[in-house]
């Protein structure tokens, strides 16, 4: 900052004053001569003039300095493109600068009387006034107390408190306060909405997927060895126990909640660790609701039906061992529908009114009123449901699936088995139908959770490669602060002598043409014009594929006739002649137009050349966004005219562009295919040539009409077309130093590197692999829980099969059946019922995740991928015919152990 007329002569007036005052009474010869020039008019206007050309080399400060440390992250306190910074104590400042007005104003004096006198400049009130680091800085940053609490917050209600607490720096700072505020905290929370949203939607789907399986678990629990407990409740009355005290679900809350604070504690300090947040260990509400209703409720109302089974009317027929039902007494049964009701129509009819009125209202609803949280999680529970009912759905065809694993699973001397394990699958489905959903149920949360974790890793990594489009991407903001390309030639060109190996390609791109100082917009639109949108043009370099990561280069449709050896870029170059395909439309005389002129508007006496507005004896190839293409309801095959309006709309060109590749995707530039649903934009692509072209004639058609002299000045032609974007491809085994070194020595030649976006792709890809990284420890642990619970069910299961049918199992021995071969039955049925259950959880998750990829993809706009969980697939299919095996051998092998009439 370089001092005002009025700043120097407070400045000059106030240091003379005081070497006056410090050399008054000085008895030094030389002291008294310096304060006898100072009185004098003459010196003073001596010494004003020479000030002005001291004062901008004398504040140029250098200073030696001793790097004590290092600061391994900046958590964002200095923006990239700052390039490298250097942190010094304030009150360092202030000496620097006291000192260097001290040497200003030395020069000064000896310029006129060399002599050396000594004063001290920090006694001048007005240099910490005009001289203050605080005063002057370039960024000031303000850090938000409690952030934690907004960042956990909903988007909504953290963009509500990220702008109050902006309003209110503002507000202290005062109106007339001249600066520019930006919200780091809400940019960053507006770029990671959508993507917050589907984790919040992923997690809610898990959560309400381990649910089900907790709830199904339990009622499983409470029918484990019902005819057991029929007698052991039937002893416990006896002895005087009524029936209300028979609670034994609190005792286990109190314990769940214990053990759940004690493994969160490590959850915790992991996702702290990740996030590099404090840790919080306490356990939300929302948490403790959910799990204390589960553990309350479930066993409540579950455990009504099946402990009316062992607790009967008569205490006599508790303590008979040889009950099997409720009360041995003639009972009447007159079914709902005989009256007119039938309760699963009823909870069918519910069930479809509510998801009717979601789907008809809800959904709308949240649409348009921008609320993506509902929105998504409307879709999250039409997804659940859709699962759910895929898997009471698969249950009619596993009795199917049981009876074809029966014959691929038998073979050889137990053939003879397939008729009693057929029988058995058919006796027992009602039990193993519970075992059947839980375990498909299971394996497909697996599966499409695992999907979706991948998706949301790999999703992070490559929409930063997307948005980046190459390994180093340097960006303008503003037309006023363009690339300064000479420089950046200059060093990159000299990398590439120095280093052959570094930098493998280096590409421009500028500014839309509509970006420029002369134009006012650039609108295309089909030959009819009825539909037009307003496109942001660029130009490209020859080599901009060869640069960009070209896997997020996706073509719609090729328009082949114009494509010059199957390279699109390179076919931007040529120049197309439409009449060559269309002249036998064009009436002979039509053609007349083009010798004539055409006057500017409201300036009938200034002209300018016609540029084949009507005729178009030339045609320009595009590469155009697929979003211009659905909007305006155009043909990839169709001419396109576009209209560039210059100054004050005061001259309009008209050009016909030949699509010849309509794009889905493009590196670095994203949105293109979206339109304005999701904040995309219009892009269409031209070669450097032709958009020099374009600007070119626009310049010259203004001053052909002739403006005034201080608009000539204004829109003055720049020496080189400006540009926006710098793409740079380094080499797989660049260094991470080596490419900050890049990147270092192109910010030396940019004056103010806050107009400029600095993106390191390798470094951003390196913090989203962490964020990658603990998805997919949530994940896997999640998936242990889940694998737990259903081996555990296969487990119980199995078992209570086995000894609720110990009569069974006498029989089959007494007819001939060896013990082994018994065993074997039940050992056969489990691992049909396993293999049954993994086809069908299988067919559900594969379904389910490609969905939700799909879904995915649709809002991200990225390609599909799919990632298969084998591991965990095999792992669960493995544990689960382990468990199968376990569950049926071991109880059986008690039972076989003991005489057959016991």
């Amino acid at each position: 900052v370089y001092p005002d007329v009025k700043f120097e002569v407070t400045l000059l007036n106030s240091v003379i004053d005081e070497i006056i005052k410090s050399t008054e009474n000085s008895k030094d010869e030389y002291q008294q001569k310096v304060n006898q020039y100072l009185k004098k008019p003459n010196s003073i206007k001596a010494i004003n003039n020479n000030f002005d050309k001291l004062i901008k080399n004398g504040l140029v400060i250098t200073n030696n300095y001793l790097v004590v440390d290092a600061i391994d992250k900046s958590y964002g306190m200095f923006p990239s493109t700052l390039g490298n910074v250097g942190v010094i104590e304030i009150d360092q400042i202030k000496n620097l600068i006291v000192k260097a007005v001290e040497s200003v104003v030395r020069k000064m004096i000896n310029s006129s009387y060399p002599i050396n006198i000594s004063f001290d400049a920090s006694k001048i009130e007005e240099i910490n006034e005009l001289f203050n680091p605080v005063e002057n800085a370039l960024m000031i940053i303000v850090t938000m107390k409690n952030r934690m609490e907004t960042y956990t917050k909903s988007h909504a209600n953290a963009k509500k408190d990220i702008m109050r607490f902006t309003d209110e720096v503002a507000k202290s700072l005062g109106f007339e306060f001249t600066a520019e505020y930006t919200s780091v905290l809400f940019l960053a929370v507006n770029s990671s909405e959508v993507l917050m949203v589907f984790l919040d939607e992923l997690f809610f789907s898990i959560i309400s997927v381990l649910c089900l399986l907790m709830v199904i678990l339990i009622y499983s629990l409470l029918m484990t060895d019902v005819e057991e407990k029929t007698f052991e409740y039937g002893m416990i009355r006896s002895l005087g126990l009524h029936h209300s005290s028979l609670f034994f679900s609190i005792p286990g809350i109190i314990l769940g909640v214990f053990f759940c604070k004690i493994i969160y504690i490590p959850v915790d300090y992991i996702i702290s660790q990740y996030a590099e947040t404090s840790i919080n260990v306490t356990i939300t509400p929302s948490a403790l609701i959910l799990g204390i209703g589960i553990g309350f409720f479930i066993p409540v109302f579950g455990i009504v039906g099946l402990v009316k089974r062992a607790l009967t009317k008569t205490l006599r027929d508790a303590l008979d061992i040889y009950h099997h039902v409720v009360s041995e007494t003639q009972v009447k049964i007159q079914k709902l529908e005989d009256i007119g009701m039938s309760l699963p129509e009823i909870a069918i009819s519910i069930i479809m009114v509510v998801i009717g009125f979601g789907v008809y209202y809800g959904i709308p609803t949240a649409f348009v009123s921008q609320n993506y949280s509902l929105f998504f999680r409307f879709l999250t529970l039409l997804l659940l449901i859709m699962i759910l009912g895929e898997t009471l759905l698969g249950q009619v065809v596993n009795n199917i699936l049981e009876k074809l694993c029966v014959s691929l699973v038998i073979w050889g001397s137990n053939k003879k088995l397939k008729i009693v394990v057929r029988k058995n699958l058919e006796n027992h489905f009602s039990r193993n139908s519970k075992t059947s959903v839980m375990f498909s149920l299971c394996l497909a949360y697996i599966i499409f959770a695992a999907a979706l974790f991948s998706l949301m890793g790999g999703s992070l990594t490559r929409q930063i490669e997307w948005t980046t489009g190459a390994d180093i991407a340097i960006s303008a903001n503003e037309i006023s602060y363009p690339l300064p390309e000479e420089q950046i030639r200059n060093i990159i060109e000299q990398n590439l002598l120095t280093d052959e190996d570094l930098i493998e390609e280096y590409s421009f791109v500028t500014f839309p043409i509509s970006a420029n100082n002369c134009v006012v917009s650039t609108v295309m639109c089909p030959v009819s014009g009825i539909t037009s949108q307003h496109v942001s043009l660029y130009g490209v370099e020859p080599n901009i594929l060869k640069t960009l990561l070209t896997k997020y280069y996706m073509v719609e449709s090729y328009d082949y006739k114009y494509i010059i050896d199957n390279d699109p870029i390179a076919s931007l170059n040529q120049t197309i002649d439409p009449q060559k395909d269309y002249a036998k439309f064009i009436p002979e005389l039509f053609e007349s137009i083009n010798s004539g002129k055409t006057t500017t508007k409201g300036r009938i006496n200034y002209y300018y050349p016609l540029n084949a507005t009507r005729t178009y004896t030339k045609a320009y190839p595009i590469l155009v966004g697929k979003n211009y293409i659905s909007t305006t309801y155009s043909e990839p095959n169709e001419w396109t005219p576009m209209v560039i309006d210059s100054y004050d709309n005061d001259i309009s060109e008209v050009y016909l562009l030949k699509p010849i590749a309509v794009l889905n995707k493009f590196p670095g530039f994203k949105g293109i295919s979206s339109g304005d649903i999701l904040g995309g934009e219009y892009v269409a692509f031209i070669s450097m040539n032709h958009y020099e072209d374009f600007l070119n004639k626009t310049y010259e058609y203004l001053y052909e009409a002739n403006p005034s002299p201080k608009i000539k000045e204004i829109y003055k032609k720049p020496d080189t077309v400006l540009k926006q974007y710098l793409f740079i491809k380094v080499t797989e085994d660049a260094t991470d130093f080596q490419i900050e070194d890049i990147i270092n020595n192109i910010l030396r030649y940019i004056d103010d590197s806050t107009k400029y976006n600095v993106n390191n792709l390798r470094h951003s890809v390196k913090s989203t692999n962490s964020i990658a990284e603990l998805l997919n420890k949530i994940f896997y642990f999640i998936a242990f829980l889940g694998i737990f619970m259903c081996s555990f069910m296969c487990y119980l299961s199995f078992t209570a099969n086995l000894k609720e049918n110990s009569w069974e199992f006498g029989i089959l021995r007494s007819i001939g059946l060896s013990a082994i071969e018994v065993i074997n039955v039940y050992i056969y049925e489990a691992i049909c019922i396993i293999l049954s259950c993994v086809v069908v959880g299988t067919f559900i998750g594969v379904c389910s995740a490609t969905i939700l990829t799909m879904q995915f993809n649709l809002f991200m706009q990225l390609p599909f991928t799919l990632s298969f969980p084998y591991f965990m697939f095999f792992e669960m299919v493995f544990l689960s015919l382990v468990v199968a095996i376990i569950g049926s051998y071991v109880p059986g092998k008690q039972y076989a152990e003991k005489p057959i009439n016991i």
